[in-house]
Protein backbone atom coordinates (compact mmCIF):
# COMPACT_ATOMS: atom_id res chain seq x y z
CA UNK A 1 0.00 0.00 0.00
CA UNK A 2 1.45 3.22 -0.88
CA UNK A 3 1.89 5.97 1.64
CA UNK A 4 1.28 9.67 0.29
CA UNK A 5 3.18 11.72 2.76
CA UNK A 6 0.93 14.95 2.76
CA UNK A 7 2.86 18.25 0.80
CA UNK A 8 3.78 21.06 2.51
CA UNK A 9 1.58 24.39 1.89
CA UNK A 10 3.69 26.74 -0.28
CA UNK A 11 2.66 30.36 0.57
CA UNK A 12 -0.23 31.93 2.34
CA UNK A 13 -2.48 31.86 -0.98
CA UNK A 14 -2.27 27.89 -1.39
CA UNK A 15 -3.14 27.48 2.19
CA UNK A 16 -5.78 29.96 2.34
CA UNK A 17 -7.40 27.95 -0.60
CA UNK A 18 -6.99 25.06 1.59
CA UNK A 19 -8.52 25.81 4.35
CA UNK A 20 -11.01 27.52 2.20
CA UNK A 21 -11.83 24.05 0.90
CA UNK A 22 -12.10 22.36 4.47
CA UNK A 23 -14.64 25.11 5.73
CA UNK A 24 -16.80 24.92 2.73
CA UNK A 25 -17.36 21.57 2.75
CA UNK A 26 -18.31 21.68 6.26
CA UNK A 27 -20.67 24.32 5.21
CA UNK A 28 -22.62 21.94 2.69
CA UNK A 29 -22.03 19.44 5.20
CA UNK A 30 -24.08 21.21 7.98
CA UNK A 31 -26.76 22.84 5.15
CA UNK A 32 -27.34 19.38 4.38
CA UNK A 33 -28.08 18.16 7.48
CA UNK A 34 -30.38 21.17 8.75
CA UNK A 35 -32.09 21.04 4.82
CA UNK A 36 -33.42 17.50 6.05
CA UNK A 37 -34.05 18.66 9.48
CA UNK A 38 -36.44 21.12 8.19
CA UNK A 39 -37.95 18.71 5.55
CA UNK A 40 -38.49 16.65 8.55
CA UNK A 41 -40.29 19.14 10.51
CA UNK A 42 -42.11 20.89 7.75
CA UNK A 43 -44.11 16.75 6.93
CA UNK A 44 -44.33 16.47 10.83
CA UNK A 45 -46.15 20.06 10.75
CA UNK A 46 -48.33 19.32 7.81
CA UNK A 47 -49.18 15.64 9.15
CA UNK A 48 -49.49 16.86 13.11
CA UNK A 49 -52.45 19.42 10.98
CA UNK A 50 -54.32 17.11 9.13
CA UNK A 51 -54.65 14.90 11.97
CA UNK A 52 -55.66 18.04 13.97
CA UNK A 53 -58.34 18.93 11.52
CA UNK A 54 -59.49 15.73 10.85
CA UNK A 55 -60.39 15.69 14.98
CA UNK A 56 -61.77 18.78 15.26
CA UNK A 57 -64.04 17.73 12.28
CA UNK A 58 -65.38 14.95 14.45
CA UNK A 59 -66.05 17.05 17.31
CA UNK A 60 -67.51 19.56 15.48
CA UNK A 61 -69.60 17.27 13.46
CA UNK A 62 -70.81 15.81 17.18
CA UNK A 63 -71.05 19.33 18.39
CA UNK A 64 -73.65 20.49 16.05
CA UNK A 65 -75.60 17.47 16.20
CA UNK A 66 -75.40 17.72 20.21
CA UNK A 67 -76.70 21.35 20.01
CA UNK A 68 -79.67 19.68 17.79
CA UNK A 69 -80.35 17.01 20.40
CA UNK A 70 -79.72 18.64 23.57
CA UNK A 71 -82.30 21.29 22.95
CA UNK A 72 -84.87 18.55 22.54
CA UNK A 73 -83.73 16.72 25.35
CA UNK A 74 -84.61 20.01 27.34
CA UNK A 75 -88.53 19.83 26.15
CA UNK A 76 -88.10 16.24 26.56
CA UNK A 77 -87.73 16.36 30.24
CA UNK A 78 -90.37 19.16 30.85
CA UNK A 79 -92.93 16.12 29.11
CA UNK A 80 -91.25 14.15 31.84
CA UNK A 81 -91.96 16.18 34.69
CA UNK A 82 -95.52 16.56 33.28
CA UNK A 83 -96.05 13.02 32.91
CA UNK A 84 -94.56 12.01 36.62
CA UNK A 85 -96.95 14.12 38.00
CA UNK A 86 -99.44 12.91 36.51
CA UNK A 87 -99.06 9.45 37.37
CA UNK A 88 -98.78 8.44 34.00
CA UNK A 89 -96.11 5.65 32.12
CA UNK A 90 -92.47 7.63 31.08
CA UNK A 91 -91.36 6.36 27.86
CA UNK A 92 -87.69 6.08 26.99
CA UNK A 93 -85.70 8.80 26.38
CA UNK A 94 -84.05 8.71 22.83
CA UNK A 95 -80.70 10.52 23.56
CA UNK A 96 -77.17 10.07 21.81
CA UNK A 97 -74.99 12.23 23.42
CA UNK A 98 -71.71 11.90 21.50
CA UNK A 99 -68.83 12.09 22.83
CA UNK A 100 -65.86 14.75 22.34
CA UNK A 101 -61.81 13.98 21.82
CA UNK A 102 -58.78 15.54 22.53
CA UNK A 103 -56.38 12.83 21.65
CA UNK A 104 -54.56 14.45 18.57
CA UNK A 105 -54.08 17.85 20.65
CA UNK A 106 -52.92 16.18 23.48
CA UNK A 107 -50.08 13.58 22.17
CA UNK A 108 -48.47 16.49 19.85
CA UNK A 109 -48.50 19.32 22.41
CA UNK A 110 -44.63 18.42 22.97
CA UNK A 111 -44.30 18.19 19.45
CA UNK A 112 -45.29 19.66 16.25
CA UNK A 113 -47.90 22.19 18.20
CA UNK A 114 -44.79 24.29 19.84
CA UNK A 115 -43.71 25.45 15.87
CA UNK A 116 -46.79 26.75 15.05
CA UNK A 117 -47.59 30.78 14.15
CA UNK A 118 -49.46 32.20 17.81
CA UNK A 119 -52.52 32.51 16.03
CA UNK A 120 -53.40 29.15 14.95
CA UNK A 121 -52.00 28.01 17.96
CA UNK A 122 -53.98 30.00 20.31
CA UNK A 123 -57.19 29.13 18.48
CA UNK A 124 -56.31 25.87 18.50
CA UNK A 125 -55.87 26.18 22.17
CA UNK A 126 -59.39 27.90 22.55
CA UNK A 127 -61.34 25.57 20.44
CA UNK A 128 -59.84 22.54 22.92
CA UNK A 129 -60.31 24.03 25.98
CA UNK A 130 -63.90 24.35 24.87
CA UNK A 131 -64.18 20.53 24.30
CA UNK A 132 -62.72 19.69 27.44
CA UNK A 133 -65.58 22.31 29.07
CA UNK A 134 -68.03 20.09 26.70
CA UNK A 135 -66.46 16.91 28.24
CA UNK A 136 -67.07 18.00 31.11
CA UNK A 137 -70.72 19.38 30.90
CA UNK A 138 -71.60 15.91 29.14
CA UNK A 139 -69.97 14.00 31.95
CA UNK A 140 -72.33 15.56 34.67
CA UNK A 141 -75.08 15.34 32.17
CA UNK A 142 -75.05 11.67 31.25
CA UNK A 143 -74.45 10.85 34.95
CA UNK A 144 -78.02 13.46 36.00
CA UNK A 145 -79.71 11.50 33.08
CA UNK A 146 -78.38 7.96 34.59
CA UNK A 147 -79.99 9.35 38.14
CA UNK A 148 -83.04 9.99 37.14
CA UNK A 149 -83.81 6.67 34.50
CA UNK A 150 -84.41 5.22 37.79
CA UNK A 151 -88.12 6.21 38.01
CA UNK A 152 -88.52 5.68 33.85
CA UNK A 153 -89.61 2.08 34.86
CA UNK A 154 -91.65 3.11 38.87
CA UNK A 155 -95.76 3.05 37.46
CA UNK A 156 -96.93 5.32 40.37
CA UNK A 157 -94.39 7.81 42.10
CA UNK A 158 -94.90 8.80 45.37
CA UNK A 159 -94.52 12.81 46.14
CA UNK A 160 -90.72 12.46 47.36
CA UNK A 161 -90.39 10.38 44.35
CA UNK A 162 -92.06 13.35 42.08
CA UNK A 163 -90.54 15.69 43.94
CA UNK A 164 -87.27 14.41 43.00
CA UNK A 165 -87.90 14.10 39.03
CA UNK A 166 -88.72 17.46 38.95
CA UNK A 167 -85.28 18.79 40.86
CA UNK A 168 -83.30 16.17 38.57
CA UNK A 169 -85.05 17.41 35.35
CA UNK A 170 -84.64 21.18 36.54
CA UNK A 171 -80.65 20.22 37.13
CA UNK A 172 -80.01 18.89 33.95
CA UNK A 173 -81.60 21.70 32.08
CA UNK A 174 -79.85 24.01 34.20
CA UNK A 175 -76.82 21.70 32.71
CA UNK A 176 -78.41 21.77 29.16
CA UNK A 177 -78.22 25.57 28.64
CA UNK A 178 -74.48 25.60 29.41
CA UNK A 179 -73.85 22.68 27.28
CA UNK A 180 -75.97 23.76 24.05
CA UNK A 181 -74.24 27.34 24.29
CA UNK A 182 -70.65 25.73 24.49
CA UNK A 183 -71.76 23.75 21.26
CA UNK A 184 -72.84 26.22 19.49
CA UNK A 185 -69.32 28.22 20.23
CA UNK A 186 -67.47 25.21 19.32
CA UNK A 187 -69.01 25.62 15.74
CA UNK A 188 -68.14 29.23 15.59
CA UNK A 189 -64.62 28.27 16.71
CA UNK A 190 -64.44 25.61 14.29
CA UNK A 191 -65.43 28.08 11.42
CA UNK A 192 -62.45 30.17 12.31
CA UNK A 193 -60.31 27.31 11.81
CA UNK A 194 -61.60 26.83 8.75
CA UNK A 195 -63.80 23.60 9.78
CA UNK A 196 -67.63 22.95 9.21
CA UNK A 197 -69.70 20.41 10.42
CA UNK A 198 -70.84 17.73 8.62
CA UNK A 199 -73.91 15.95 9.43
CA UNK A 200 -73.78 12.77 11.44
CA UNK A 201 -75.79 9.21 10.65
CA UNK A 202 -79.28 8.91 9.51
CA UNK A 203 -80.00 6.50 12.91
CA UNK A 204 -78.57 9.73 14.98
CA UNK A 205 -80.72 12.31 13.51
CA UNK A 206 -83.78 9.99 13.58
CA UNK A 207 -83.01 9.65 17.94
CA UNK A 208 -83.03 13.41 18.01
CA UNK A 209 -86.27 13.88 15.47
CA UNK A 210 -87.84 11.24 18.40
CA UNK A 211 -87.09 13.21 21.44
CA UNK A 212 -88.03 16.07 19.77
CA UNK A 213 -91.48 14.60 19.13
CA UNK A 214 -92.07 13.54 22.59
CA UNK A 215 -91.19 16.89 24.03
CA UNK A 216 -93.99 18.25 21.10
CA UNK A 217 -91.30 20.41 19.09
CA UNK A 218 -90.16 21.13 15.87
CA UNK A 219 -87.49 18.59 14.67
CA UNK A 220 -84.40 19.59 14.07
CA UNK A 221 -83.50 21.26 10.65
CA UNK A 222 -80.49 18.95 10.05
CA UNK A 223 -80.03 20.65 6.41
CA UNK A 224 -79.63 24.18 8.31
CA UNK A 225 -76.80 25.94 10.19
CA UNK A 226 -77.15 26.54 13.78
CA UNK A 227 -78.28 29.53 15.21
CA UNK A 228 -75.56 31.66 17.20
CA UNK A 229 -75.28 30.88 21.02
CA UNK A 230 -77.79 33.61 22.85
CA UNK A 231 -75.99 36.17 24.66
CA UNK A 232 -77.34 34.36 27.86
CA UNK A 233 -77.83 30.63 27.91
CA UNK A 234 -79.37 30.76 31.58
CA UNK A 235 -82.65 32.69 30.33
CA UNK A 236 -82.75 31.84 26.67
CA UNK A 237 -85.27 30.01 25.48
CA UNK A 238 -83.65 27.39 24.06
CA UNK A 239 -86.56 25.16 23.22
CA UNK A 240 -87.46 27.30 19.57
CA UNK A 241 -86.03 25.45 16.75
CA UNK A 242 -82.61 25.76 15.31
Amino acid sequence: MDIHKPKPWRGAREFLKEIGTIVIGVLIALGGEQAVEWLHHDAELRDTREALMKEIATNVRRADFSAREDRCVFGALDRYVELARAGRPKPPLPWVNPLYTTTIWDASQSGAVTRLPLEEKFRLATFYDSVRALQGLGATQRAQMTHGARYLSVPDLTLAEVREVVMTASEQQTILRAKIANEKALVQQAAALGVHPTRVSASAEQSAIRACELAGLPPPRFDQPLSPPAPDAFTADIRKAD
